[in-house]
């Protein structure tokens, strides 16, 4: 048996692969150089998930939002808002709420459609139901039933696809239409005279967006 160094070789690491020693070495039990690895805390990732996620939040509580306070949980308009209501309560205009208009906007426009209306000469046209003009962007919506009022806050509303003023919902061949409300922030004041159309609306806007809030509910 060869008799091997009892100090630590400057190899001792790497073991050489030429040896004196004519018995063969077995290099499974070489003890190897341990590889240090920066200790990382369980919940550093976490950590780092929750800023992500509290700076998401933080950029959507911030952006331009539109919502309808009174849809059912399931995305639904309730019948009242709709043209197959009961008695006097149908087609009364849903209330609308906004959040963080964009810093440079004059006026607001709200724009209401069915998005799933059918036309005999092609598959989809959506369907004008309500457009709103000269809405002061210090506001924070419109209450329920506040077409037909519109004169009282300055505030104009148009002539929708039904050729009527104001809020009117056409009644539906089948539920499951999507009803888009759409709300645009303008840098201008419009001044589109006495008859507002949707399709005035566009035109006079074109350029003129600062900022597009959009919310969709279900018949």
């Amino acid at each position: 048996m060869c008799q091997q160094p009892t100090h630590p070789s400057p190899n001792f690491y790497n073991f050489p692969t030429q040896s004196t020693c004519p018995h063969k070495i077995n290099t499974r039990f070489i003890k190897q150089p341990i590889q240090y690895q920066p200790h990382r805390h369980p919940l550093q990732k976490n950590k780092r998930r929750g800023r992500k996620k509290e700076t998401e939040m933080a950029n959507s509580s911030e952006e331009f939002r539109l919502t309808l306070p009174g849809v059912s949980q399931d995305g639904r308009l309730p019948r009242h808002y709709q043209a197959d209501g009961q008695g006097a309560k149908k087609n009364i205009s849903p209330p609308v709420e906004w959040y963080n208009v964009p810093e440079g906007a004059k006026s607001l426009a709200l724009v209401a459609r069915d998005i799933d209306a059918p036309e005999p000469e092609a598959p989809i046209v959506p369907f004008n139901i309500w457009v709103v003009v000269d809405i002061p962007p210090t506001m924070k919506g419109l209450p329920e039933g506040f077409s037909g009022k519109e004169a009282e806050a300055g505030i104009k509303e148009g002539t929708n696809d039904l050729k009527k003023h104001g809020w009117e919902m056409p009644k539906m061949p089948n539920p499951g239409h999507r009803i888009e409300f759409k709300l645009l922030a303008l840098d201008l004041e419009l001044n589109l005279g006495n008859k507002v159309t949707v399709d005035k609306l566009l035109e006079a806007s074109e350029g003129h967006v600062v900022g597009e809030a959009v919310f969709i509910v279900t018949t």
